[in-house]
């Protein structure tokens, strides 16, 4: 598993899901954003939350054996690290509760304007829906499209909000400057949860 580090004015929001239909089994995705001016940790956590409840067609699809229970952002200012969360930032949409097993997700492509598999990333949304996947794994493209028209939306609404200096941007486990992320857009297949610890760095 590799570290991802955290610059200074930047900060990694991590979204926690419970599925309430499975016990407490945890899955969770993460995105980094650059702060601008300084902004409260209210105000932060606020243009996140406000970013995906814009991307109506994600949250309407969140399940309700889905449970968003955490929103986490840890941030660098000036070698000085904060974490803060919120519990509960967000309900679930009731999308279908028709779930695939918890190690199912809908993977999501970070993409950069970079080249290579170092400037590439993911995130999984943790609620694949049965009747939505093929044997194969792959996905209509009805949703595909719906799901990327969402997180244009999601994607541009966090460049636009007041607490961050443009972004998401994708980190890296090394001395890399972060990457600004130009796209996110849904995977045709599904995928597998994979979780990654960040890290500061002063």
């Amino acid at each position: 598993m590799s570290d991802l580090r955290i610059p200074p004015d930047f900060m990694n929001f991590t979204a926690r899901f419970a599925r309430t239909d499975m016990g407490s089994k945890v899955q969770s995705f993460s995105l980094a954003m650059k702060r601008t001016g300084a902004p409260t940790a209210d105000q932060i956590l606020d243009d996140f939350i406000d970013a995906w409840t814009a991307a109506g067609s994600i949250n309407d699809a969140q399940p309700t054996p889905v449970t968003a229970v955490n929103l986490n952002c840890f941030l660098n200012v000036g070698g000085v690290f904060f974490s803060f969360d919120r519990a509960a930032p967000w309900t679930a949409g009731g999308g279908s509760p028709d779930l695939c097993s918890p190690a199912v997700s809908y993977t999501v492509k970070k993409h950069t304007a970079v080249a290579g598999k170092k400037f590439r990333g993911r995130l999984q949304l943790p609620w694949a829906v049965e009747s939505e996947v093929f044997e194969s794994g792959s996905l209509g493209v009805s949703l595909v499209s719906d799901y990327n028209d969402a997180l244009e939306v999601f994607r541009a609404a966090l460049a636009g909000a007041a607490s961050f200096d443009s972004g998401p941007y994708l980190l890296h486990s090394d001395a890399t400057a972060p990457t600004l992320i130009t796209s996110l857009m849904l995977r045709n297949t599904v995928g597998t949860v994979r979780k990654r610890q960040p890290v500061g760095t002063g």
